[in-house]
């Protein structure tokens, strides 16, 4: 009787701790609910200065990052089309007087830059200000600075201003003194992923393709800031070529900085600006609350639809539940969803990824195409990456946009498999014996050194892949086998190249595509409907609450993350190798300029 009575009461305990979590979870689904059905809180005063924070990446669709787990206080991730759109919005708000451009150590990526380049440009022509504020600014950072009608350093700061370049760590001798090696195949003079592991430095192919790319992006990017700070670029290379801003008062010498100011003097230029009082506190409002007031609504009388999917991250044939990454069946089955939707007339299909595995690139792929058989027209805008995987998902588009700097191609694949016998017999003293029912029941394991039989499957399997590649841009491109060999061998092209020479069609941002897939669907009403949905932080806390979702692995990768700081992507490559499966088409490194 007493085991009866102190069961039921946990019981009872149990039941009342679900349904006060209950109770929380539906309160806060309200509030959410409340929220968006008002478009934002509509109490911004007048006479703000909106805040942009660059702090942190920013991802292509707000709050689709990877880290991301429960909050009560979560904050907003704007992506970089809302960031561009608030900003043009403030153009024309009479409530916002100027915007305060605050750069810390991070920035978007090389045409994510350009983005909200062009909405500052369309901004100022509002006949509105902005100014720029950095303790230090990256070349990132810089970059978006530059458009500025005043940059403000501080006193101890600098502006790193001292060109591009590409490290690659290579990793050969490292594994040779702890016996590990790897069974390495690939297909691509060019593609350069498996050479830190099978190299000590980068091939002649990879030191060819890494400098005509870093050159042209380089060329861009001293072309902007040339035309926004009104200097030569010749002035502005001899600059970055003899590191002659080596502190605050040589960027103030050079004119890559107006003014030398402390954060708090140059709160008080805005304040006086503003109100006319040189006060401490302007009135600033951040990027992320002016979002959520002005954001705009969703058109539910128009009957048509145009579906943007953002296919943003590593292609992955991952089920575990995550945002920031390109899971294979994931996208598969919500690709499917949009194809069955008779609403949906196009798909924008924006990619910012530097590929992946060569079977989730496979899945997505199929069901494009069968999404283009329904009728559908298919639009590919490409951000930052569309390499390889990415590539790959992007080939059998109508249209391709692309920006001049892009990086794209890498049209290529590879195969890694550790090789552990050396490091665990020599190092480790562990040995196998075996017994199998055929002379290849054994083989293709980690603990055997491979033969030469294993090396000509493994190099034809990888050979064969590489071909299924070139015929999918081959029948997507309307190109010969030759004519995508001739450009492809896992070699990387800009933007601009790649449109050059066939590979893309147009250069364009996500909004020109968007245009294009309105004309091409003939909607003259429509509402675009934006994938994958990105999961509120309610219904993040009740999938880690009933085990949907590891709550224990997402805190912990998220103060990892929060720990390693700049070295985190670093970090996340590493992992993503250590967890790649089958045949790959990735790129072997991210390009950055900070």
């Amino acid at each position: 009787m007493k085991q009866f009575v102190k069961f039921l009461l946990a019981s009872c305990l149990g039941t009342l701790i679900a349904l006060g979590l209950l109770i929380i979870l539906l309160a806060g689904l309200g509030s959410a609910m409340a929220l968006t059905s008002k478009g934002g809180s509509g109490k911004i005063s007048g006479d703000q200065i909106l805040h942009l924070k660059l702090n942190n990446a920013i991802p292509e669709k707000t709050d689709n990052v990877s880290d991301a787990t429960f909050s009560f206080s979560p904050k907003v991730e704007l992506g970089v089309k809302d960031i561009a759109e608030t900003i043009m919005h403030a153009a024309g708000d009479k409530r916002i007087k100027g915007i305060f451009l605050d750069s810390g150590f991070g920035s978007p990526g090389q045409s994510s830059s350009l983005v909200i380049q062009r909405a500052l440009d369309s901004f100022k022509l509002s006949d509105k200000w902005i100014y720029a504020y950095g303790d230090y600014y990256t070349q990132g950072s810089y970059f978006l600075a530059a458009n500025a009608d005043s940059i403000f350093l501080n006193p101890i700061g600098n502006v790193d201003f001292r060109g591009f370049a590409f490290f690659i760590p290579f990793v050969t001798e490292f594994m040779d003194k702890i016996g590990l090696e790897f069974e390495i195949y690939y297909a691509g003079d060019f593609k350069s992923a498996t050479e830190p592991f099978r190299r000590k430095e980068m091939s002649e192919e990879n030191r060819t393709q890494m400098r005509e790319y870093m050159e042209e992006v380089y060329a861009l990017y001293l072309d902007r800031i040339a035309e926004a700070r009104q200097l030569s670029v010749p002035y502005l290379r001899d600059l970055a070529d003899n590191y002659k801003v080596r502190h605050a008062e040589d960027a103030l010498e050079y004119k890559l900085v107006d003014v030398v100011l402390n954060r708090e003097d140059v709160y008080a230029v805005m304040s006086e600006k503003v109100s006319g009082k040189a006060d401490k506190r302007p009135p600033l409002l951040s990027m992320e609350k002016y979002y959520e007031d002005v954001k705009p609504s969703t058109n539910f009388s128009a009957s048509d639809k145009i579906a943007i999917v953002y296919a943003e991250g590593e292609i992955n044939d991952s089920d575990e539940p995550m945002n920031g990454v390109i899971q294979g069946d994931k996208y598969a089955k919500l690709l499917r969803k949009i194809k069955n939707d008779e609403k949906v007339k196009s798909v924008v299909l924006r990619v910012n990824s530097p590929g992946g595995s060569v079977l989730a690139s496979s899945k997505i792929l199929n069901e494009l195409k069968a999404l283009k058989a329904e009728g559908k027209h298919l639009i590919v805008s490409m951000g930052d990456y569309a390499a390889s995987g990415g590539y790959y998902i992007a080939a059998h588009a109508d249209k391709i946009y692309a920006e001049p700097n892009t990086l794209t191609g890498s049209i290529g694949v590879y195969s890694m498999i550790p090789a552990l016998d050396r490091m665990l017999n020599d190092k480790l003293g562990i040995h196998f014996d075996t017994l199998g029912t055929g002379k290849y029941a054994t083989r293709f394991t980690p603990y055997f050194d491979w033969d030469e039989r294993e090396d000509q499957i493994m190099q034809a399997n990888t050979d064969r892949q590489y071909q299924k590649f070139l015929e999918v841009v081959s029948e997507g491109r309307g190109m010969t086998i030759d004519e995508v060999h001739a450009v492809a061998r896992g070699r990387i092209w800009s933007g601009q190249k790649a449109k050059e020479l066939g590979l893309v069609d147009e250069l364009g941002d996500l909004d020109v595509a968007i245009q294009t897939a309105k004309e091409l669907g003939g909607a003259n009403e429509y509402r675009i409907v934006e994938y994958p949905f990105i999961k509120d932080p309610w219904t993040l806390l009740a999938e880690q609450l009933t085990g949907e979702e590891d709550l224990s692995s997402s805190i912990s990768k998220k103060a990892l993350n929060s720990q390693l700081g700049q070295l985190a992507p670093y970090y996340k490559m590493l992992e993503s190798i250590q967890k790649e499966k089958g045949v790959q088409a990735k790129l072997p490194f991210m390009f950055t300029y900070e």
